[in-house]
């Protein structure tokens, strides 16, 4: 059951960060009260995982789980600078209103896609689980098919939004003036391929776990 919670707070956080982009769409005041929503949202999902904050320094290391640790710090420390961030450029509800400082400026828009980015692929890396669950012929013909889709897309969005400018915390200010259905489109589909990635990171380490023990075991 705490299982199903986690992977729904996920779900759920992916759906705030989809919106919250559409900064244009929805405005500086709701975008700020869903932030908040959102951080309020993240909390939560750090205490229902305590209990794994508290395991970190103890038992062993495989590869999954290192792997798995530093996408989760990552993950952290993007969402806790992306907020503060955003509290410092707030026009509505702090109204420090330090928008006008481009490197904050930057510094909030890069991390919010590197935060879309990790929260993506952590949530692939759980979904696994479940994609292991379904008995349908042929599904993981099917799964691996659509993931190349998604990625291809999300590579397409990153190019076409120019994302990677955000990733250098060097795009200036820039609003996007796509219509609203085509722009989540690709917000969404530059989700799905993180997430896509995230799903092949587990099946690849999980693989390579596996052939590893195989030859111990010979």
């Amino acid at each position: 059951m705490k299982k199903k919670l986690r992977i729904i707070i996920d779900v759920l956080m992916e759906l705030l960060l989809v919106v919250l982009f559409g900064y244009n769409i929805i405005g500086s005041f709701f975008h700020e009260l869903i932030g908040i929503l959102l951080s309020i949202i993240f909390i939560i999902h750090i205490v229902l995982n305590f209990s794994w904050y508290k395991s970190i320094f103890r038992g062993q290391y495989n590869l999954y789980r290192f792997i798995q640790l530093i996408i989760n710090v990552l993950l952290l420390l993007t969402m806790l600078t992306t907020a503060i961030s955003g509290i410092l450029i707030s026009k509505d509800i702090f109204k420090l209103n330090l928008g006008l400082n481009v490197f904050i400026y930057n510094l909030h828009k890069g991390l919010g896609y590197y935060a879309l980015m990790l929260s993506s692929i952590h949530l692939g890396m759980h979904l696994i689980a479940l994609i292991n669950k379904i008995k349908i012929p042929n599904v993981r013909i099917i799964i691996l098919i659509s993931l190349i889709v998604f990625i291809g897309l999300m590579i397409f969005t990153v190019i076409d939004l120019q994302i990677y400018e955000y990733y250098i915390f060097n795009a200036g200010f820039r609003f996007y003036e796509n219509a609203p259905i085509k722009f989540y489109f690709e917000i969404i589909s530059y989700i799905l391929g993180f997430i896509s990635i995230g799903i092949y990171i587990s099946l690849l380490i999980k693989k390579l776990m596996t052939n590893k023990k195989k030859e111990i075991q010979q």
